[in-house]
């Protein structure tokens, strides 16, 4: 009997030690992009959507020359957040410089062409959706009615452009 008891014995701690060794083996393996198997699975348990991480760099400022500053067309654009009423730490960035927030619904720009246009929403954890819903006539980008979507990050609306 006691002999048996020994057996079992060391049976479970063969077993005890050769799944923690797999649980560590396949741990590191997931986090390997190739292997990565469970990562959709995971987003769906947690409610999240897993991003890689990116870095921004920061936009080369210059100086603008005298034609550039007298030839450059004035635009006005007005965003509206859909399906939230307000979100006053969602900022709205010209040349990455804070130009406007969205204290409430609608944020009305004054911008020249060739202005970047950015959103910053790295303060929310959701899906927050944008679009265009008003802009001078002579405005191309962004165009009317045109939809941004950002979470947790800043989006990237373009250059303004404008015609002559």
């Amino acid at each position: 009997m006691k002999k048996k008891l020994d057996q079992i014995g060391k049976f479970l701690l063969h077993t005890a030690i050769f799944f923690m060794v797999a649980m560590v083996v396949l741990q590191g393996a997931v986090t390997l992009q190739p292997l990565n198997l469970f990562a959709g699975w995971s987003e769906k348990m947690s409610g999240g959507q897993i991003l890689p991480v990116t870095t921004m760099q920061e936009p080369l400022e210059r100086e603008p020359s005298a034609t550039e500053t007298t030839s450059l067309e004035q635009v006005s654009l007005t965003l509206e957040l859909q399906e939230i009423a307000a979100l006053p730490f969602c900022r709205v960035l010209v040349n990455g410089e804070e130009s406007g927030c969205f204290q409430e619904q609608t944020v009305q720009l004054s911008l020249s062409e060739g202005d970047m246009l950015e959103i910053d929403a790295t303060y929310y954890n959701f899906p927050i959706v944008f679009r265009v819903t008003s802009g001078s006539d002579n405005l191309i980008h962004p165009s009317l009615n045109q939809q941004f979507q950002v979470q947790q990050g800043i989006v990237l609306l373009g250059e303004v452009q404008a015609n002559r």
